[in-house]
């Protein structure tokens, strides 16, 4: 039986080939496994890699069985990509359970907590949606190599929005610099299992940033108010840093950072407000 998307490939092996070798390049990010009595005895990192090696077999069996290694395989090509481009994309739902996507670089964080959730991944059998986080301004050019690459396969492309494929598999791309888009759909932030951390003047960065802990952190160029200003607000906070002294309210912001005086009242009213002067 073929594999999804992995219509071409000569070797039925790829997907195993390309997680093993990426679990020797992520294996000391992971963590170690105590021997059990029944096992053969080996040096420490010897036993974690063959254990994880183990595993990962594991769940390549699983995707074959439910057709989702093409996905995979799929998922890992859109990656490759877009590091090449400089396009930073993440992955999340279910995915982000898949220790073959981590090692493959697929989703950036993986936290092994039984083998078990990995069942999660069956539920796509019927019908598959893959969440994508791309950064601003560059999810167009991903879902035009998408197109290229695999136009035969696709069924329907709304360009900046989403691509269905020919078996009902769906990426669902969500842009991370339109941060007003990630707020409405809150649909979208369900599936996707992040925390909204609005824009704050004392910590976030331009551009809104993803943690380990699931956190959307929007950045200040959510608050609309110009490059200009915004590079220019980072730039003195970065001085601060180094007198451990950051924005204590409006005036002192306006006073380190007299450009903003330029700003319309509606857009110095949004910064009166920030969320960094309105910590209990």
């Amino acid at each position: 039986m073929k594999t999804k998307f992995n219509y071409n490939s000569k070797d039925k092996d790829l997907l195993l080939t390309l997680a093993l070798q990426g679990l020797k390049d992520k294996i000391d990010t992971l963590p170690q496994f105590e021997q059990k009595n029944g096992d053969k005895a080996a040096h420490d990192n010897e036993y974690k890699l063959l254990k994880y090696q183990g595993y990962i077999r594991r769940e390549i069996s699983i995707l074959e069985e439910i057709q989702f290694d093409g996905y995979v395989l799929l998922l890992d090509n859109i990656v490759r990509t877009a590091n090449e481009l400089n396009i930073y994309i993440s992955y999340f739902g279910s995915i982000q359970n898949s220790l073959t996507a981590y090692v493959l670089g697929i989703t950036e964080h993986y936290q092994f907590k039984g083998w078990k959730e990995f069942i999660n991944f069956i539920p796509f059998e019927k019908n598959p949606t893959v969440n994508i986080v791309a950064s601003s301004n560059r999810i167009s050019e991903i879902i035009s190599y998408i197109n290229a690459k695999y136009n035969d396969l696709i069924k329907e492309t709304i360009y900046s929005s989403s691509i269905e494929f020919n078996d009902n598999l769906i990426l669902k791309f969500i842009d991370l610099g339109v941060d007003t888009k990630i707020k409405l759909l809150k649909e979208d932030v369900e599936n996707l299992g992040l925390e909204i951390v609005e824009a704050d003047l004392n910590i976030s960065n331009e551009q809104a940033g993803i943690s380990k802990q699931n956190k959307l952190y929007l950045g200040l160029e959510d608050l609309r108010i110009g490059d200009i200003f915004v590079n220019r607000i980072i730039e003195e906070r970065a001085i601060g840093y180094e007198d451990m002294s950051l924005f204590k309210n409006f005036d002192d912001l306006v006073e380190r950072v007299p450009l903003l005086n330029n700003l319309k009242k509606s857009e110095l009213d949004i910064l009166s407000t920030n969320r960094a002067f309105n910590k209990s």
